[in-house]
């Protein structure tokens, strides 16, 4: 398990980023659509409430984005995720992939368990604050 004061990279080695973008529009996605071609700067949103890892993601810049919101101080990332990922085409490398945690403005410290060597060590995974 690792984790980090709110607005730090979660593994060493990533550098802080700074995210403003204004998506041209949002686009809802199914999980029974065929390959997905991904845009830059469209904002991707699940048809169903409960898709399994992430909840949204924009391209911008060269990098994906991909955002969990989670209400609670810890939460790890589900395996479904890379299933989910290989029904997009024309997404960035590994090494621009960002996963960020979303966590509301009252939660002061967060962690995520992870071995790693897996998901989250290649991408890049940050906390962020709304609220």
């Amino acid at each position: 398990m690792f984790g980090k004061a709110l607005g730090e990279a979660l593994n060493a080695g990533h550098p802080p980023i700074s995210l403003s973008v204004v998506p041209s529009h949002p686009q809802a996605y199914g999980h029974s659509e065929p390959k997905i071609v991904i845009e830059e700067n469209i904002y991707y949103v699940p048809l169903t409430a409960n898709q399994v890892a992430i909840d949204s993601f924009i391209v911008h810049a060269g990098h994906l984005y991909m955002f969990q919101f989670v209400s609670g101080s810890q939460q790890s990332v589900n395996h479904g995720l890379v299933a989910i990922l290989a029904q997009f085409s024309n997404l960035p490398p590994a090494e621009n992939q960002h996963y960020i945690f979303v966590v509301l403005k009252d939660c002061t410290k967060f962690s995520c368990p992870h071995s790693g060597n897996g998901f989250l060590a290649d991408h890049g995974p940050y906390v962020a604050q709304v609220g």
